[in-house]
């Protein structure tokens, strides 16, 4: 994926301490000197006083014990984590493949593989640095070009989408190579979990503390501890290929997807199925599915606030919707609420009134999210 770790939809919130709420050193002394004029109102604290001096003192202490002890809480929280088999992601490198032009003057060039080259991003003048993953062997009575895939040297998502032709720094000194281009552009890259995340997948683990899984949120949980499966639910006793709306006692459905909301393929959904059978009770059948996505098409006539252009008024309800059906944060409802709707349009600071909006749209199929469709927006003013 090209966008960042994002956080799972559909586990608990998993709570964290934050001493920092109550405020640095100088929050701490005029607390301290507050409650000590209430207690003693004769008493006028001074700058420079004895008591003062010692309050003050006493802060600076204190706000760095606060702020070592907030670090200890996601410390504690990762190893513990690690002990039931649940790490943090370390996100994915960027992979491609370049061209290697050489100059001809040797009958066979290799370059070997782990060349080193070099991206510089233009908006941001940062560099992603690119390693071969395997030689170049270059004929040169036959041609004076050469491909090999290269993999990017950190994970995240920098390195991706980087155009076919673009030119490369070639790193590495080598005399019989004159240029080096992008031959497939750049893809995959991710980067490292997020706090967020990882305390998610934290807090799906420890929703289910027995190996066994029983119950529908069990086997939900199950599959969200899994850093590949951002979206779950769970059809108890049903069954994909029985007879639809037919209760089927010993069967159990998990429907998943990415972080984004999006299927996952078909390898990874058969790692799953293995997965979860290890740890379903044996008298129960188990399948993984993919959602049911439908494109939903929404034509709303609105009346744009005075100081909203029609192009602002348009793209601002065209965005807020956009937004709301998606795959990604969609609540598993098998209906697109026409009141819903309203409160969507309504709210937005460029939008004074709805003139009209669709009755409500059923979203069909097992395990049902939405997915932007067509949205067609009219401005009556």
């Amino acid at each position: 994926m090209t966008t960042e770790f994002s956080e799972p939809q559909d586990i608990p919130e998993l709570e964290s301490l934050n001493l920092l709420e109550f405020g640095g050193e100088q929050d701490l002394v005029s607390t301290a000197i507050q409650h000590a004029q209430n207690a003693l109102p004769e008493w006028t604290p001074r700058d420079s006083s004895t008591e003062v001096v010692l309050l003050e003192s006493l802060a600076l202490i204190l706000g760095v014990e606060a702020l070592a002890l907030q670090s200890v809480g996601e410390e504690v929280t990762e190893q513990l984590m690690g002990l039931y088999g649940v790490t943090r992601h370390d996100g994915f490198n960027t992979e491609g493949q370049i061209c290697f032009q050489v100059n001809g003057t040797e009958p066979l060039t290799v370059i070997p593989a782990g060349t080193r080259v070099r991206y510089e991003i233009e908006e941001t003048d940062e560099t992603v640095d690119f390693l071969t993953t395997e030689d170049a062997t270059i004929v040169t009575a036959e041609t004076l070009f050469g491909y090999a895939a290269i993999e990017a040297e950190d994970s995240g998502i920098e390195g991706n989408g980087i155009p076919v032709g673009t030119v490369l720094e070639l790193v590495d000194t080598n005399i019989l190579v004159d240029e080096v281009t992008i031959s497939q552009a750049t893809y995959g890259g991710e980067s490292e979990e997020s706090d967020e995340s990882f305390r998610s997948r934290a807090s799906a683990a420890l929703s289910r503390m027995s190996n066994s899984l029983v119950i529908p949120d069990n086997f939900t949980a199950a599959m969200l501890m899994d850093p590949r499966v951002g979206r779950a639910m769970t059809l108890d006793i049903y069954n994909p290929s029985g007879t639809p709306k037919t209760p089927a006692p010993g069967h159990v459905t998990v429907a998943v997807a990415d972080q984004f909301g999006e299927p996952l393929n078909a390898e990874v959904l058969a790692d799953l199925q293995e997965v979860i059978n290890r740890q379903a009770l044996a008298s129960l059948q188990v399948h993984l599915i993919a959602p049911t996505y439908t494109p939903v098409n929404i034509a709303v006539t609105v009346k744009r606030s005075l100081n909203s252009t029609v192009e602002e008024a348009k793209a601002a309800v065209i965005s807020a919707l956009t937004e709301w059906l998606s795959p990604a944060t969609w609540e598993w409802v098998s209906k697109v609420d026409k009141n819903q709707i309203t409160a969507r349009v309504i709210g937005l600071p460029e939008i004074t009134a709805l003139d009209s909006t669709p009755a409500d749209i059923a979203l069909t199929g097992d395990a049902p999210l939405a997915r932007a469709g067509t949205i067609t927006v009219t401005v009556s003013n």
